[in-house]
């Protein structure tokens, strides 16, 4: 396979894609040659989700083990997070560590979202996507975490921990118990996390070393600074409206669909950035419009169905209330000029 350049959408860091390559290689189930370039590639390249995401489906269908995310978050190791893991390692306790995986988590997975609330006793973990992620990709990201975050103590895992998963019941749990000992199971949530005690918020690490986590960190902060830019998701809806528009396929359910995530994420994540995929249409037909009427010899009807309407009227009764003008009074209008 081809290895893929850096791009302007969501992307991973290759080094999350090792820890599945040694399971694949330890059981004898990575034919040589397959995916080569991701095991050479520098740990920090930027590696696209969706090309991560067809390989870990690709693996699924070769193995026939739905657990493959689970056992890979055994072979987690410190180098795989780079920078992030090595902040989070050396960090006063697990507050902080969750703290620094919150601000540093694009150094891995431009899509991370870690958040941490009290509720009474309890501490709940919550680990978001704003796009629709394999199970695969799900089990290892959630399990890899609790791997990481609570692994700092002697005990290892803390016997009062919750952890919730958003699919259903496997047949299987072994692979869950041995990744998660003790730990008690939640399937069927409406989310993916974990809970702890409150107080493992504050409780001292072994790991800490301040000293060492300031260095770490102003590491961390100089390599966030390098990232390349991710377009805004507003951005790469009005890029998918413009090449969908013309075609008549410009819908929330095919724009959400190609952006890996449900209609509902796509209508949250827009409203968190103050728009919504109504008024990002509107606003990419207007803008087409007026390009169109004022540069190119189109007819009114063919303009109304390059931008995404069934039929004239409706796409005159649109320009009107865009402009107070109809589509032939702005062009003499701007033609005149």
């Amino acid at each position: 396979m081809k290895q893929p350049g850096p791009d302007d959408e969501p992307c991973y860091a290759a080094r999350l894609a090792w820890p599945f390559m040694r399971v694949l290689k330890h059981e004898s189930r990575l034919p040589p040659g397959t995916a080569s370039w991701l095991e050479q590639a520098d740990g920090d390249q930027r590696v696209p989700i969706r090309v991560v995401h067809q390989l870990l489906e690709a693996a699924e269908q070769v193995t026939r083990d739905p657990t493959l995310g689970i056992k890979a978050a055994r072979e987690t190791a410190q180098s795989d997070g780079g920078a992030l893991y090595y902040a989070m390692s050396t960090a006063e306790n697990m507050g902080a560590r969750i703290a620094v995986l919150s601000r540093y988590a694009r150094l891995i997975n431009d899509t991370l979202q870690v958040s941490v609330s009290e509720q009474g006793e309890r501490a709940l973990v919550r680990v978001d996507n704003p796009i629709v992620l394999p199970k695969l990709a799900l089990d290892f990201q959630l399990t890899a975490m609790v791997w990481r975050l609570l692994n700092a103590w002697p005990e290892i895992m803390p016997v009062d921990l919750d952890v919730w998963f958003s699919y259903p019941e496997p047949a299987q749990l072994d692979e869950y118990r041995l990744t998660l000992p003790g730990a008690r199971l939640h399937f069927g949530s409406s989310f993916m996390g974990f809970g702890v005690p409150r107080t493992l918020l504050s409780a001292p690490q072994r790991t800490a070393d301040r000293s060492l986590h300031q260095i770490v960190s102003r590491h961390a902060e100089h390599e966030l600074a390098l990232l390349p830019r991710t377009k805004s998701l507003g951005e790469r809806v009005r890029e998918l409206l413009i090449n969908d528009l013309p075609s008549g396929n410009a819908n929330a359910i095919r724009i959400a669909k190609k952006l890996e995530m449900s209609r509902r994420t796509l209508n949250r994540r827009l409203e968190q950035e103050q728009t919504s995929f109504r008024a990002l249409l509107d606003k990419v037909r207007k803008q087409l419009a007026l390009r169109y009427l004022s540069t190119r010899d189109l007819s009114i009807p063919d303009i109304a169905l390059l931008t995404g309407f069934s039929e004239a009227a409706a796409f005159h009764r649109a320009f009107k209330r865009w402009t107070d003008q109809t589509p032939s009074e702005f062009r003499r209008a701007h033609r005149g000029r």
